[in-house]
């Protein structure tokens, strides 16, 4: 409570979610989950593709949420709510559209994750993708 990134955090959610109530924030970081994170930014850098990174919201039903939270996330879960543009783990910029996503609890909470995450580059997938095509002109990673 208090501190600047539950601000930022509060912010973020609030420019486009205002009706809702944060009620809390909470910080959840698997340090072995962080240290591939930051080797993944590393290997994009030194492939020389801009890791892209973003602060992006996720919306789940609760017991997915529960999940996420013990394992990570897992495209081989994809599905449950739309695979418009391929089997893949969906983020948004807006917290108002990832809101959609989170269904409320037996208290009437919704749950929300705020993610950092690396899109490298981005590409338009389609329906039953299950990885993106491989890019013209690339070397694969």
């Amino acid at each position: 409570p208090g501190s600047a990134e539950r601000a930022e955090v509060e912010a973020l959610f609030n420019q486009t979610c205002r009706d809702c109530v944060v009620e809390k924030v909470e910080r959840v970081q698997d340090a072995r989950r962080a240290a591939k994170f930051e080797g993944h930014r590393a290997f994009l850098r030194a492939c020389g593709t801009d890791p892209n990174e973003r602060r992006l919201f996720h919306g789940a039903p609760p017991d997915c949420v529960t999940k996420i939270l013990k394992q990570g996330f897992n495209r081989n879960f994809a599905g449950r709510n739309g695979v418009a543009y391929g089997m893949g783990v969906y983020f948004a910029r807006d917290a108002s559209y990832s809101a959609q996503y989170a269904q409320a609890d037996g208290q009437g909470r919704r749950r929300l994750l705020v993610c950092d995450v690396l899109l490298g580059e981005c590409g338009l997938g389609s329906a039953g993708m299950r990885v993106p095509p491989p890019r013209a002109g690339s070397a694969p990673l």
